[in-house]
């Protein structure tokens, strides 16, 4: 039973792949007799081919219909990796964009900063060296500023440093191209000052806070709040009328002076050369 059954199977597929090569000799035989026919030109000739073509037009389209759908599925696998590597394209233009965004607003933030700062020359005569704070020397005990410019651009201990706004310190240590800044809230330090309104002298001490201290007052001083404290040249340490503050207050004969400004904030200073010295 199962050789005859094996048997058939053998003879249907025989028979099978002899009807489709039947199949494909008689269609080729057809167009090459449609190939041959129509060079002659003969109108019943034409007819007939016309006639075939229109009812295998229908076979045609649905043949060709699968590979239109592959192709429509080819053009959006297309299009999907086009538009993804076109957002990546964006995405990278998008984040250059913004670092120069960023260089452009630090440049300009710094650009107005040293317009500013060449704006105050606040000693009549001298000449100034403008250098950038690279450093902070924040401690409990101390409390400087390292900046750019040194012995070579001519920068000396003692000097007095300003900002945009007013005195912040003085250098006290020099190197080739870099120096140190006492600021003037540091516990160590000692400014000479006068009251702008009652000229009344002292000497300003850091506290190491916000505030500075007024010492070495006269007990009849007319000091009072808000009175502007300047830089005096008492003692040649420091040139004169550079702004340093205000007074903040004043009890139980204890004068605080607020700086314009946090001394510890500039970006940019300036060395103030003071002819006299």
């Amino acid at each position: 039973m199962a050789r005859w059954h094996d048997s058939k199977s053998r003879t249907v597929s025989s028979t099978r792949l002899m009807v489709q090569r039947g199949i494909t000799v008689l269609l080729i035989i057809t167009a090459l007799t449609f190939i041959t026919l129509s060079r002659l030109q003969n109108p019943s000739v034409l007819s007939v081919r016309m006639a075939v073509l229109e009812g295998l037009s229908p076979l045609f389209e649905a043949m060709a219909a699968p590979v239109k759908s592959w192709q429509r599925v080819e053009r959006g696998v297309a299009g999907v990796f086009t538009a993804h590597e076109e957002n990546q394209r964006l995405k990278t233009e998008n984040n250059t964009l913004r670092h120069w965004q960023s260089v452009a607003m630090a440049l300009r933030a710094e650009n107005q900063a040293l317009r500013a700062l060449m704006q105050y020359q606040p000693v009549e005569g001298a000449t100034y060296i403008s250098a950038k704070v690279t450093g902070q020397l924040d401690g409990a005990f101390h409390q400087g500023l390292l900046i750019n410019a040194g012995q070579e651009e001519g920068v000396k201990p003692y000097q007095a440093v300003v900002d945009a706004h007013g005195l912040i310190g003085r250098v006290v240590t020099t190197a080739d191209h870099s120096a140190e800044v006492l600021l003037m809230t540091d516990v160590t330090s000692r400014i000479p000052v006068i009251s702008a309104s009652s000229r009344d002298r002292g000497i300003l001490m850091g506290t190491g806070g916000e505030m500075m201290q007024m010492g070495f007052l006269s007990p009849t001083h007319k000091m009072k709040v808000g009175d502007m404290v300047v830089t005096t040249e008492a003692g040649g340490l420091m040139p004169p009328s550079i702004l340093v503050g205000t007074v903040f207050s004043i009890a139980k004969g204890t004068v605080l002076v607020r700086p314009l400004r946090p001394v510890a904030a500039p970006e940019f200073v300036r060395i103030v050369q003071h002819p006299a010295r």
